[in-house]
Order: C-alpha cells, then structure tokens, then sequence
C-alpha cells in the first residue's frame, strides 16, 4: 500500500456488515462477554463517544477531514469519500485509548456496509496500543512498524475488484513487512469482519467463518511478532494510491458501520478451540 502506508507512517511518525449473529441477540451480554460495543446511537451530525477524527491521517488524491465522520441518527457511523468543486474529501477515524483497547485472546469484530468504487480505498484495521498516534497508550511509545498493524479488511479496487485484502505489518530487517494471509471475494451489502487475538497467532473471519490463520511460527523470514499486545481500532475511507487506483466517481460514496464489538474470546462457537494450522 504504498501511497496508502504513506500517509498512515506519517500519523504514526514513523518510518516508513453481515448476518446478524444467532449467537448473540441485541444486548444480549451473555456468554461470550461483550467487553465493550458501540452501536452508533445518537443524533445525527455527531462523532461517536469514544472515537476521534486522525488529525495526521492523509490521502494521495483527496483531503481528509472530520466532515465526512458522523452518526447518521439510524444507528450506523458513517465515512464518506465525496467530490466536491474543490476535489475529494475523505476520512479516517480510531478508537480511543483505554476505552477501545482489544486485550490479547479477545475478539473485535465489525459489522459494516463496505464500498468498492475505482479511486476508493476503504479499510477496518488496528494497530499495537503502544503507538504513539493513540494518545499516552502504553509505554514505551513505539512508531509503525514496530507496534504492529492488522487490516481486517482493505478493498484494493486496482488489485482485484471482487476481493478484498487482509494483511499484518511488522517490522522486517529494518523495512516494514507486508504479509498477505487472506484475499476473500467480496459480496454487496452487510457482513461481518473479525479478529482474533491470540497469543503467537491472529485468526480472521469473514461473516462467522474462518478464512485465515497467521501464526508466529509461521511468519515472513526475518520479521518480528509484534502482537501478543493490546490493539486498537481504526476505520478508514482513503482515496486514490497505486492500489485504489486514481478516483473519477461523483458525488458521495460510503463505508457505513451498524456495529463495533469486542468479545472476550470468539464469539462464534465452531471456532472457539483454537483454529487448526
């Protein structure tokens, strides 16, 4: 992700939707422990409790800016990329340190209307608590690479138009590394997004079923593991970059999220043993 990574080391200062779960109804808080959710209540025209506009986020061919982040007053956070007389707006979004923390051997997943558009560069991810970008975090302050990120999901238009992309960043002999551990194919509409932290090992589903498992053990040549530590979350809606390819559309596209919610182990009970190599 090159123009992409760009601009998430430059906040970092470093180098370089669904099926509803049958598992749990609404509000229900039984086993698996919700530790926290966000539901995106509340009047429209907000910024969600708990979730802050990244100051330092940039885009290669548009303007990030907190307009384009806010409650749509029917339970959903909206991003929207648009094109305005002045060129294109988009945005970028991360949940707050303590109160959106993902504790090892927990489960975050997301629920979200994903958009795939020529230009456009949505993605759901998280990074290592220890980042600076995340307010005090925990010490010691370590820039990307080192703090580790996880993307969920990051829809690559010019790389595949019917897939998206899960990746893990670390750091590799001094560069960041880029692991690919899941290419899924894409449907319209609602799904859901998860991951699991585990101790040397990240599992990730896709609408309760498990599409990849990225194990310490089995990591790139040279890389270090640099996740067996809290993550927080970030939701984004870039435009242009080698991987979006350049924008042309009109108007207003979005990523629209119906819920956040982290688990104190996977939520799904087929997969609540701990995922086969």
């Amino acid at each position: 992700m090159p123009d992409a990574q760009a601009g998430r080391r430059a906040l970092l200062g470093g180098a370089g939707g669904l099926v509803t779960l049958a598992v749990l109804a609404p509000g229900d808080r039984t086993l698996p422990f919700v530790v926290w959710e966000d539901d995106f209540t509340g009047p429209s025209g907000r910024m969600p409790r708990h979730w802050q506009f990244d100051r330092t986020a940039r885009a290669a061919a548009g303007r990030m800016t907190p307009a384009n982040a806010a409650l749509d007053g029917n339970g959903h956070f909206t991003l929207a990329a648009r094109s305005t007389d002045h060129g294109y707006t988009c945005t970028q979004v991360y949940g707050t340190y303590p109160a959106r923390v993902i504790a090892v051997g927990q489960f975050l997943e997301v629920r979200a209307k994903v958009p795939v558009s020529p230009g456009v560069w949505p993605a759901l991810w998280t990074m290592g608590a220890n980042s600076p970008h995340n307010g005090p975090g925990i010490p010691p302050a370590t820039g990307w690479p080192a703090c580790g990120e996880v993307d969920l999901l990051e829809v690559m238009y010019a790389d595949s138009r019917e897939r998206y992309s899960a990746h893990l960043h670390a750091p590799q002999a001094g560069q960041p590394s880029n692991w690919r551990i899941a290419q899924p194919v894409m449907t319209p509409g609602w799904h859901s997004y998860g991951v699991w932290f585990q101790h040397d090992s990240i599992s990730l589903f896709y609408d309760t079923a498990l599409i990849a498992v990225a194990r310490k053990a089995a990591r790139p040549p040279g890389s270090r593991w640099v996740f067996n530590q809290p993550q927080f979350p970030l939701i984004d809606i870039s435009v242009g970059g080698s991987d979006a390819g350049p924008p042309h559309f009109t108007g207003t596209i979005e990523l629209v999220v119906d819920r956040i919610r982290c688990y104190r182990t996977c939520p799904y009970p087929a997969h609540r043993e701990e995922p086969s190599p």
